[in-house]
């Protein structure tokens, strides 16, 4: 696979905005889950992964710990 076309910054707004409008996490969920999981993105990002991916990913963690 190959590297997204999109940025670094890009990137990280297309998985937040997943986050915050289909899944609905509050921003400052979103941050944090974005900070916390910055490898995991940028590895994503960098193998091809479509943002939708990392996102699922990311709700899926924020929804464990929120139970």
């Amino acid at each position: 696979m190959s590297q997204t076309p999109f940025s670094p910054d890009r990137y990280r707004f297309l998985v937040a905005e997943n986050l915050q409008n289909v899944h609905g996490c509050p921003s400052i969920v979103v941050d944090l889950l974005l900070d916390e999981y910055d490898d995991v993105v940028t590895a994503c990002r960098e193998s091809g992964v479509a943002a939708i991916t990392p996102a699922k990913l990311l709700y899926a963690e924020w929804k464990v710990f929120r139970s």
